[in-house]
């Protein structure tokens, strides 16, 4: 590959970047910062092991400038799915 082309590829990708994120106005994102997954083992029955799983979410809880919180409600369910290999 020639120096050439290495330019040129970074340039048009230089180009998508700037035409992209710098062409916004205004963007606004609400979103989850961070969590955890716990889990204990509680007891095994009738041959089966049972668990309890703990899901905890953590997210950003800003206002705007009149205290209306920016946020949006989370979603009622969460899926969590084990797998045996």
């Amino acid at each position: 590959m020639s120096v050439m082309h290495i330019i040129k590829r970074g340039l048009v990708w230089g180009a998508f970047f700037m035409v992209t994120f710098f062409n916004l106005s205004e963007i606004k994102a609400t979103h989850i910062v961070g969590g955890d997954i716990t889990y204990r083992f509680l007891d095994r029955l009738d041959g089966q092991n049972r668990y309890q799983i703990v899901l905890t979410i953590r997210r950003d809880c800003s206002k705007d400038l009149n205290g209306i919180e920016l946020n949006e409600d989370f979603d009622k369910n969460a899926f969590i799915s084990i797998f045996k290999r």
